[in-house]
């Protein structure tokens, strides 16, 4: 019996390129799971503007007061943020972090040199420090746990993709963080998008010229 001369469909060009795609989209991207920066890792004293890696995703700190806007550090003044805490003495300073990735939600835990009930202020944006590149907001305020003297509580923002996110303590002199929990966007990167554009064209060239050959 003579063989067809068509490719099974397991062994086609497009089935080897989308499976080379579907690598090329999991080799973009960091891990699914939440990424946590809790300061730990970082020694006392390490000032902004720095960035910490976890897990393949990059989160640079970083105000308009660097360097030295934020530090680093191990106070006993909280209860729910423990270990290394990144915290700041200096007054009304907001503090960015800029992610490697986009995210799909972020949390953290604060707190704040403020009385109960005023605000805790956290800003997404998608790009850069831009109105039209604002793609959320969000805001929390603490309570003081027994024993301790400032409010403390945790704030979470999550919608659209994310690279960007801007920290304030309008109402208060200064604030401290710990425990930012980051969600990478399923979104593949612009990267991976173009080397699957690549792979799929160089396809059609192969096969148009195929044919073309076969014709001969």
């Amino acid at each position: 019996m003579c063989k067809s001369g068509r490719r099974s469909p397991s062994k086609s060009p497009l089935v080897a390129v989308l499976r080379i795609a579907g690598v090329l989209v999991s080799a973009g991207c960091v891990s699914a799971s939440p990424i946590v920066f809790n300061f730990d890792s970082d020694v006392s004293g390490k000032t902004t503007t720095f960035t910490d890696t976890v897990g393949g995703l990059s989160a640079t700190f970083i105000t308009a007061f660097d360097p030295g806007g934020f530090i680093v550090g191990s106070p006993i003044a909280f209860s729910t943020l423990s270990g290394n805490v990144l915290f700041t003495d200096l007054t009304n300073t907001a503090l960015g972090i800029v992610f490697s990735s986009p995210l799909s939600s972020v949390s953290l835990a604060f707190a704040t040199n403020t009385t109960v009930g005023v605000p805790f202020e956290l800003d997404a944006f998608n790009g850069a420090f831009s109105p039209s590149n604002k793609v959320g907001s969000a805001t929390a305020t603490g309570a003081i746990p027994s024993g301790f003297t400032l409010p403390e509580g945790s704030i979470s923002f999550s919608g659209s993709p994310f690279t960007l996110v801007v920290l304030n303590a309008q109402g208060g002199p200064n604030f401290a963080i710990d425990n930012v929990t980051a969600n990478v966007s399923s979104i593949p990167e612009p990267t991976s998008l173009s080397s699957i554009g690549v792979c799929l064209g160089v396809l059609v060239v192969l096969n148009r010229r195929k044919l073309f050959f076969s014709k001969l």
